[in-house]
């Protein structure tokens, strides 16, 4: 607030490059007939696609029903599993766990109760310390690529539970609760709580349980101000 020339100027080369890649993405899909994104312009579609995932998980620049980004996402999700893991064919050459998790993070935005099966097929590849390869070997469930104990992966999975209980809504300004938190988790007298969490309003606990034959949420914030939607 204090810079608003420099805080113009750099906006003015986000639309301007924002600009250019739509005018791309028209032209790759009279292309390719689909709204899906490939990983290059003159590109067919692929595993590489993946990375184009990026507009909506984490950056939130594309809405969370974009076409093209949903579009991505059926691609993968129709010609990349394997196990129900994102396997790239490129390099990893293995189930991807870091990578799934941006699918699921990609149809929790959306709503699309898919992004579960997606994360249980991850949980079902963790070690017996909780750990992930960056890419397991279908056939022996060991490490296939990268660092025996990711950090990345390790990560993704912090983040996929923390949005799962609470997550930031940039289109809406807001916080959103629970969304993607499953049954199972408050099955019975169990009680599935996260935090409290950092998030973009202030710290925040969560916590999900049954109470008289319902399902109760309940929430504790401490806020940098006004309470968010």
């Amino acid at each position: 607030s204090d810079q608003p020339a420099a805080a113009e100027r750099f906006q003015d080369g986000a639309d301007a490059l924002q600009a250019a890649i739509a005018r791309s993405l028209t032209a790759v899909c009279q292309r390719l007939g689909t709204a899906a994104v490939p990983a290059a312009p003159s590109r067919r579609m692929d595993s590489g696609a993946i990375g184009s995932l990026a507009a909506g998980y984490p950056l939130q620049v594309w809405g969370r029903q974009d076409p093209r980004l949903l579009g991505t996402v059926e691609y993968l999700l129709g010609h990349c599993l394997v196990d129900g893991g994102f396997f790239h064919d490129m390099s990893h050459s293995g189930i991807n766990p870091y990578l799934t998790l941006h699918l699921a993070q990609v149809l929790l935005r959306a709503g699309d109760g898919r992004f579960a099966d997606l994360m249980a097929a991850i949980a079902g590849l963790a070690s017996p310390t909780g750990q992930w390869p960056e890419a397991v070997h279908p056939a022996t469930r060991g490490g296939c690529m990268g660092d025996g104990q990711h950090v990345w992966a390790a990560a993704e999975w912090v983040m996929m539970l923390r949005n799962c209980f609470v997550r930031e809504d940039r289109e809406g300004a807001s916080l959103v609760l629970g969304s993607g938190v499953v049954p199972a988790w408050y099955a019975g007298a169990a009680r599935a709580a996260f935090g409290p969490a950092p998030t973009a309003f202030g710290p925040v606990q969560v916590t999900v349980e049954r109470q008289d034959g319902g399902i109760v949420v309940a929430w504790q914030g401490r806020w940098h101000g006004a309470a968010p939607r």
